[in-house]
């Protein structure tokens, strides 16, 4: 009758400290940004197979501490979409699924691997040359974007054949290319 409600506090006190470190678990993730640039700038406007598309990401929070759930067999991926907005590339259809957390911390930047882009559709074929959006990906949800344009290789018909020519008449002055082509089948 005169007993004291001090066990029924402590436990609800309990409970009240256990729900903020849920809170904080499962914050917004808006401070997080995914960062990535280019590892080598090119001395064109576009990337190829022998110059490819190299990114080095770096996550950024410029918010509170946080935990991430992310996918710890693919941490980064790329997705692709052509100039009409079509995926052509779905980098997380390699990904087996797994989840785990990952902590950073207010101010916190972690870098990653430099990321290259193989300018190849999910089968491994060539994607044609073009300009593309090529959406780096975060497992936690966080994305990049860059618009680029690829040059890639063009496979000739049997019996196609070509020479090109080059001339330039000065040592700095403008150089031409003249391209042939035998199609001995038309």
């Amino acid at each position: 009758m005169g007993e004291k409600p001090t066990g029924r506090m402590l436990v609800l006190a309990g409970l009240l400290v256990t729900s903020l470190f849920i809170g904080m678990a499962s914050a917004d993730e808006g401070g997080v940004a995914l960062e990535a640039v280019p590892q080598t700038s090119s001395d064109r406007s576009w990337y190829s197979p022998d110059q490819p598309l190299v990114l080095v990401p770096t996550l950024a929070n410029s918010g509170p501490d946080i935990t991430l759930t992310v996918n710890p067999s693919c941490l980064l991926y790329i997705n692709v979409y052509n100039a009409t907005g079509v995926q052509v590339v779905d980098g997380a259809e390699a990904c087996p699924v797994r989840e785990q957390g990952l902590d950073v911390f207010a101010g916190e930047r972690i870098e990653y691997e430099p990321v290259t882009w193989s300018m190849r559709d999910n089968a491994g074929a060539w994607l044609d040359s073009g300009e593309y959006t090529v959406e780096l990906m975060h497992s936690s949800g966080a994305s990049t974007a860059s618009v680029v344009t690829v040059q890639t290789p063009v496979a000739l018909p049997d019996g196609v054949v070509y020479s090109v020519e080059t001339s330039q008449r000065t040592v700095a002055g403008p150089v031409l290319h003249m391209v042939n082509l035998h199609n001995p089948s038309a």
